[in-house]
């Protein structure tokens, strides 16, 4: 029962739900983090929003899960540690592992057993190496630990899903020990367990998240081939769909790719790249085509105004995807900026993300910024209204009403989520992206 025991040190966007996760599968799992951190959770107050993240915590919290003030008490109570802290971006491309060092040293400093130290977080190849060296630096005892590789690849939005079906488990490890303690904690999972050395895996992630904004980029590339030729992009992405060899996903062309992991790991990939002296070019490219984005859109959004009324923008969409707050490298929040910066006045609206575009934007002055409690207030005396986020709720508004709320009832569906159809009749002129 004591390797079922599971420590968690990170409760961020991937601690909390890969604790929250284990712990729904039955797992005893501790988990530590900042101060801040803990007072919050125990408030039953996630210091972000994932669905049904909450009804796990107030579930499980002080049952199932339990949170323990340092590493020295969850190295107490745990045999396996997942390290889940953060690994910002530095220097252009180059991760910040200050954090990841100071988890390690002091793993180090407190080792008195047994422990299978696993990389949650998204590292540099060879990174699994030095986590081994500081902690052998550190311990001041001959005593024996692992350190593997199991990355995450959960989906803001839904993370908790993914955590409890997901379909591949990868796992880089150097001993047959650390193999049968991973590979045990996921025997329950009816999906596909890939073990290998720890450096492959390491690449593995960073290639999984650059070949997913490689999918991004060439499927906007194509929809602006498709909206000066009269083809149509989401047709031409259903049919290209259909080939099993390609398949579905991350193949809807809108605003481009945002979000922490993304647009990081392309840059974290080249920067590897550059120091091993290879030129990355095609994701230079996939990058490229990613920051032009905004200037395609903000430019849309521009020409479809009317010169005689004035420039008020309603924004629908402020986080980098639908079903979360996040903000952070959000191509919603580049085109608003953009706006700003050419002083227009702008109506915002998100169902979750309004507190973080607040924040975003406090210790900025004299912006035209106006925050909206709903969609219908962002539309009211608007000259054009903006989708930039693909929110279901947007789906279900009474467009009529917003057409007759608009002093120009023109909409700009920058993510396609709208029949074209439907929001001609109801007497919007209706603008999409690539068709």
């Amino acid at each position: 029962m004591q390797n079922k025991i599971l420590g968690i040190i990170g409760l961020g966007h991937v601690g909390l739900p890969t604790a929250l996760g284990f712990a729904e599968l039955g797992f005893q799992v501790f988990g530590t983090d900042q101060k801040h951190v803990l007072d919050s959770i125990n408030s039953n107050k996630i210091p972000f929003y994932e669905p049904d993240l909450n009804k796990l915590l107030i579930k499980h919290i002080n049952n199932n899960f339990k949170l323990v003030e340092n590493i020295p008490e969850l190295m107490a109570e745990s045999t396996i540690l997942f390290i889940c802290v953060g690994t910002p971006e530095g220097e252009y491309g180059k991760s910040d592992l200050s954090a990841i060092e100071k988890v390690a040293k002091e793993i180090g400093n407190n080792l008195t057993s047994y422990k299978l130290i696993v990389e949650k977080s998204t590292v540099p190849v060879t990174t699994g190496d030095w986590i081994k060296k500081i902690i052998n630096q550190n311990s001041k005892k001959n005593i024996k630990f692992d350190v593997a590789s199991n990355p995450e690849f959960l989906r803001e939005g839904t993370a908790i899903y993914d955590l409890l079906n997901p379909d591949r488990i990868v796992i880089g490890v150097e001993t047959d020990k650390a193999k049968n303690l991973l590979t045990d904690i996921y025997k329950s999972f009816d999906c596909p367990i890939f073990t290998t050395d720890m450096k492959t895996v390491e690449i593995t992630k960073h290639a999984s998240n650059a070949f997913l904004a490689m999918r991004v980029s060439f499927i906007n590339m194509i929809s602006d081939i498709c909206e000066r030729t009269g083809a149509d992009v989401t047709k031409v992405a259903t049919a290209m769909g259909l080939d099993p060899r390609i398949g579905q996903s991350y193949l809807h062309a809108g605003i481009g790719y945002g979000g922490y992991c993304l647009p990081k790991d392309i840059r974290s990939l080249i920067n590897i790249g550059n120091e091993l002296d290879l030129d990355l070019h095609l994701l230079k490219s996939v990058e490229l085509i990613n920051n032009q984005r905004i200037d395609l859109i903000s430019e849309k959004i521009k020409l479809h105004l009317k010169k005689d009324l004035e420039n008020k923008i309603g924004i629908l969409g402020l986080s980098f995807k639908p079903n979360t707050d996040d903000i952070r490298e959000s191509p919603s929040i580049k085109i608003v900026e953009k706006l700003l910066n050419e002083n227009y006045e702008l109506y915002l609206h998100d169902p979750q993300a309004i507190i973080e575009v607040k924040k975003y934007f406090a210790n900025k002055s004299n912006l035209n910024l106006n925050y909206c409690d709903s969609a219908y207030e962002a539309a009211i005396n608007s000259n054009i209204i903006a989708i930039l986020t693909p929110w279901n709720e947007y789906k279900d508004l009474d467009w009529r009403k917003i057409a007759t709320l608009m002093k120009s009832p023109t909409l700009i569906d920058a993510m396609n989520l709208m029949d074209p159809k439907n929001m001609k009749n109801v007497g919007l002129n209706y603008i999409s992206v690539g068709r």
